[in-house]
């Protein structure tokens, strides 16, 4: 069985530095996805539906993203990269 209401409990995410990492934003989707049995597709609409402000317009800005075809691993690897702090080798 699916549980869709549980959309609600996933915080929604704008990919700014001074929130909750992407990491967390993507465990938290995971495991819901889990707990809830949702199928690929679905967590890719939910993971999208949940983004806002520069990571969302990161996603609708990249074509391979903001298609139908995107894997969700394709989405947390792309958004992964992008929002990731870069720091110098010591």
């Amino acid at each position: 069985m699916k549980y869709v209401t549980l959309v609600a409990g996933i915080k929604d995410w704008r990919g700014e530095s001074k929130e909750r990492c992407v990491h967390e934003f993507f465990a938290q989707t995971d495991t819901y996805a889990k707990v809830s049995n949702w199928a690929e597709d679905e967590k890719v609409l939910i993971a999208k539906v949940k983004l806002e402000g520069i990571a969302l317009q990161f996603v609708q800005g990249r074509e391979s993203l903001s298609n139908d075809t995107c894997s969700y691993a394709e989405l947390e690897a792309h958004l992964v990269a992008a929002f990731t702090e870069k720091k110098p080798a010591q």
